[in-house]
């Protein structure tokens, strides 16, 4: 009865007889909200919820209890273990109506928040990301790979578009300035500070992270050089802003042309005499990180 007056409301809704059967069609279905009893053959409410908050998938979803029961302790257990509503039969179908309405109506807003913080942190250091497509589309997978447990199977993650090996999850870059970058049909985040170098391309410009990968980006240096932390990023030539903790050696060559050389980077970069002053006052403040890696 509950369900056929949702669906006369415009809800999609499927039935389970039983705990057990309830887990699979919500592992099937990834509802947007679950309404449960307490007493049911098989599983109760409270393996039900327990089962659900340890799903990775399905631990966020809301749920709202709907049962006879009296007993103060059981109900108070169903709200503990990470029930979201519950109501008490027999109750009026348009007080369930305005408790499901309720709950998605702040589920919605999790998820816009989640796609605010995700937004907030691209375009913090990314810009816009060649071939990565609607930037709506884009930002929606993020904030679904961030509510997406870093413990999952790459084959289980929500997205087609797994991250490369070695790069960070979502989750992850919120916490750590990161690039959103694509690799191999592949989208993910890598950190700033493994970026090697900035190379200018006319009014774009490239971005290395190990001698063989890089992404173009369409942003020029200019608006690189006002966003880059200047702890470690400086700028030695009109082409090129360096991440000097890759700083190797620098050279002069046969001309006295000065050069500055990174490790796991093929080609010597140029120092402008423009830049060289400051790049050598910099080379006496800057404390590199004591560990570097890169991916």
């Amino acid at each position: 009865m509950i369900g056929e007056y949702l669906r006369r409301k415009g809800g999609k809704v499927v039935y389970a007889a039983d705990g057990e059967k309830g887990l699979v069609v919500a592992t099937a279905e990834h509802p947007d909200l679950i309404l449960c009893d307490l007493d049911m053959p098989a599983l109760d409410g409270l393996g039900v919820i327990v089962r659900l908050r340890e799903d990775a998938a399905l631990n966020e979803t809301p749920v709202i209890f709907i049962s006879g029961s009296k007993d103060s302790h059981q109900i108070r257990q169903s709200m503990n273990l990470g029930g979201d509503d519950f109501l008490a039969k027999p109750a009026q179908l348009q007080d369930i109506f305005a408790a499901v309405k309720a709950r998605l109506e702040r589920s919605q807003q999790q998820r816009q928040r989640q796609v605010g913080r995700v937004k907030k942190a691209v375009e913090l250091f990314s810009g816009i990301v060649d071939d990565l497509g609607s930037k709506t589309a884009g930002f929606q997978w993020l904030a679904q790979m961030a509510r997406t447990s870093e413990t999952k199977t790459e084959r289980e993650r929500p997205s087609p578009n797994n991250p490369p090996t070695g790069m960070l999850t979502p989750t992850a870059a919120l916490h750590s300035p990161s690039l959103l970058v694509k690799n191999a049909g592949r989208c993910g985040f890598i950190q700033l500070s493994e970026i090697k170098v900035f190379l200018a391309c006319g009014e774009y410009s490239k971005a290395f992270w190990s001698k063989t990968e890089s992404m173009m980006f369409r942003k020029s240096l200019n608006k690189w050089q006002q966003e880059l932390p200047n702890t470690c990023f400086v700028r030695v030539h009109r082409q090129a802003i360096i991440n000097l903790n890759f700083l190797n050696f620098v050279s002069n060559t046969a001309r006295q042309q000065t050069q500055v050389h990174l490790r796991e980077f093929l080609d010597a970069i140029p120092v402008s005499q423009r830049r060289k002053a400051e790049l050598n006052r910099r080379l006496k403040t800057f404390q590199p990180l004591t560990t570097s890696s890169t991916p």
